[in-house]
């Protein structure tokens, strides 16, 4: 079942969808978390302990919005899409498209809140 979090800095809350995958319930499961990302001007990352995971679940390229866990990395990605099917990636979720301009507003370093949504 997938499921729903956000994703929150000083006055800004993100909402994102976690998908169904080993990777993404591993994710959910460490929550809540906060983590400082830096702005590489394709996405935000972060060095963050890779969790479990089944190669069969990883994927070629991402999409804008996509949040990846992999490699030692946690990032969320807004851009370049078109050239990143070069890289096999573990996408765990993706945010809502609606939330994506938010991400372009926010400084180059920031911390992020990740918490599970409730309804």
């Amino acid at each position: 079942m997938t499921k729903v979090i956000c994703i929150k800095t000083d006055n800004v809350i993100i909402r994102a969808t976690l998908n169904n995958t080993i990777a993404a319930q591993d994710f959910y499961s460490r929550l809540p978390l906060t983590l400082k990302f830096t702005d590489s001007g394709v996405d935000y990352s972060t060095q963050y302990q890779q969790g479990k995971y089944t190669i069969d679940e990883m994927q070629k390229g991402w999409e804008k919005g996509d949040i990846i866990w992999y490699g030692g990395f946690l990032s969320i990605n807004y851009l370049d899409e078109i050239y990143s099917f070069g890289y096999n990636v573990m996408v765990i979720g993706h945010i809502e498209k609606e939330d994506l301009k938010l991400i372009k507003l926010l400084p180059k370093e920031i911390s992020f809140e990740f918490k599970s949504v409730y309804f």
